[in-house]
C-alpha cells in the first residue's frame, strides 16, 4: 500500500474544494479517508473522480453521503468489492484521479483527506 495525502489538515470554506491531480501507476483501488474535526456550518459531499485523458475533463467515481458531522469516512473503490450506496464502488482506480468536496449551505470544516492506494 501507499498512502498519500490528497488534502491536508485545514479550514475549508469553499463550495468546491478539489484536491490537486493524484496519479496512480501500479493500483488497483483506493481507501479515501475524510477526517473532519469540526464542523461550523454547512455539509461536505465527498466525490472520488477519475480525469479523461483526452477531454481532461473529471468523471465521479463515487459519491459519498453529504458530511455534517465530525469524524470519519472512508470511501472505497476497488474492483469486485461489494457496492455500497454513498460508501463503496466496484471499479478499479484510473491514472490521474482527484478528491472533490461539494459544499452545501455555507460550509466550513477543519479536515483533512488522506488515502491508501491499494494492489
Amino acid at each position: 500500500n501507499t498512502a498519500t495525502n490528497p488534502l491536508p489538515l485545514g479550514t475549508y470554506t469553499a463550495t468546491t474544494v478539489n484536491s490537486p491531480d493524484q496519479s496512480n501507476y501500479n493500483y488497483r483501488g483506493l481507501h479515501v479517508i475524510i477526517n473532519v474535526g469540526v464542523v461550523t456550518s454547512g455539509t461536505y459531499t465527498p466525490h472520488i473522480q477519475a480525469k479523461d485523458p483526452v477531454s481532461g475533463l473529471y468523471y465521479d467515481l463515487l459519491v459519498g453521503s453529504a458530511i455534517s458531522t465530525a469524524g470519519m469516512t472512508v470511501l472505497k473503490v476497488y474492483p469486485g468489492i461489494a457496492t455500497l450506496a454513498n460508501g463503496a464502488a466496484s471499479d478499479i482506480l484510473p491514472q490521474t484521479w482527484r478528491v472533490q468536496l461539494i459544499g452545501a449551505s455555507t460550509p466550513s470544516m477543519i479536515l483533512s483527506v488522506a488515502s491508501y492506494l491499494e494492489l
